[in-house]
């Protein structure tokens, strides 16, 4: 009877060993081998950039007006001429202080 009491303790006592967890660290975006996310994902940060717009009407000597939209954006403009719309990229020159 003693026998049995000590080897129900060391079963009791013993805990089985754990398997083996994996752990998955994650410190950034992945990136998508997906060409079509890749060009959604850059349209999508390309609208979300700050902008500002303006209508310009332009009236001729003849008295026919013409309508044109801008938006601006950090680094591009776009135009609307009616239904079409044209772009163009703007660049900031920066400064340069020649060496003496």
């Amino acid at each position: 009877m003693i026998a049995l009491a000590t080897s129900l303790a060391m079963l009791t006592a013993t805990p089985a060993p754990a398997p083996p967890v994996e752990q998955v660290i994650v410190t950034g975006h992945r990136p998508s081998a997906d060409p079509c996310h890749a060009i959604a994902e850059a349209k999508f940060r390309q609208w979300q950039q700050q902008r500002f717009s303006r209508v310009q009407t332009e009236t001729f000597a003849d008295g026919t007006e013409k309508t044109r939209e801008k938006i601006y954006t950090d680094n591009t403009l776009y135009i609307g001429h009616g239904t079409m719309w044209g772009s163009l990229q703007l660049f900031a020159t920066q400064r340069h202080v020649e060496s003496a």
